[in-house]
């Protein structure tokens, strides 16, 4: 069926008689105002996990300072005893240089070669000795040239004279040598 209204339209009485400038304000304002209310408590709920989060950093931080002091204690220590290590070294290094020395003169020393004296200084060393020919005693600083404890040997006086080794009249060599030490033994 079809129904026809013949009431002329002013004089109609809608259905929707709602004015719509107005309630379409009140619609936006209460959009806008359910909106600002979820950003809200959206913003709320991180701030209060980073609240949360803040509060657990701190935490950790109490107790990586405790580690940290720990680490500054131990390290401290570790300092020190490394400072003991070292002093202990150059005691050892002290005491065991002048036998280590003579032992590398000893080994580097000729056949029918002998020393009279061994004078050792803070970085000079002076040996006199004598030998059997001139050849050893330059046999003799050419080893020595050679050792890791020296950096420059000069050979001084040479003499030659008769001794009496056993029952027979011989002709020896004294002479004399002048080492400087190497700066890593001073």
């Amino acid at each position: 069926m079809l129904e026809i209204n013949l009431i002329p339209k002013e004089e109609r009485k809608g259905r929707h008689n709602i004015p719509i400038g107005p309630f379409s304000i009140i619609l936006v304002f209460a959009g806008l105002i359910v909106v600002m209310i979820l950003l809200y408590l959206n913003n709320m709920r991180v701030i209060n996990k980073l609240t949360g989060d803040l509060a657990k950093v701190t935490e950790d931080k109490k107790r990586y300072v405790r580690f940290d002091q720990e680490y500054q204690a131990l390290n401290n220590q570790l300092k020190e005893i490394d400072k003991k290590f070292q002093i202990l070294s150059k005691l050892d290094k002290g005491r065991t240089f002048a036998p280590k020395l003579m032992e590398d003169v000893l080994i580097r020393l000729p056949l029918n070669t002998w020393l009279l004296s061994f004078d050792l200084n803070r970085n000079n060393l002076r040996i006199q000795g004598s030998g059997m020919n001139n050849y050893l005693i330059s046999d003799f600083a050419e080893s020595l040239e050679r050792s890791e404890f020296f950096q420059a040997i000069e050979i001084g006086e040479v003499k030659e004279k008769k001794e009496k080794i056993g029952e027979q009249d011989t002709l020896t060599s004294s002479f004399e040598l002048s080492c400087t030490i190497k700066p890593d033994f001073r």
